[in-house]
């Protein structure tokens, strides 16, 4: 995902994220919301990348850090 759109702008556009890791560091990023995750889906699309959604969550993974802000930017596009 990192070569679609990196972790800080995905913190920016969306007001926060959160990052799941698993052994071997292997990396996942997500947002809050089914609206947040549409839009997150939409930007992934617009630069090229193509998405195959799976509705359960990989095995051994945890939470490794979460960010959010006071406020929710409203931001339709990413450029």
């Amino acid at each position: 995902m990192e070569r679609f759109i990196p972790k800080s702008e995905v913190a920016w556009a969306f007001s926060g994220h959160a990052v799941y890791r698993r052994w071997p560091w292997k990396t996942y990023v997500g947002v809050w919301g089914r609206k947040n995750a549409s839009r997150l889906r939409r930007f992934l699309r617009e630069r090229g990348a193509e998405l195959t959604i799976h509705r359960e969550a990989p095995p051994n993974i945890r939470l490794a850090y979460w960010t959010t802000a006071n406020e929710r930017r409203r931001v339709r596009s990413i450029g």
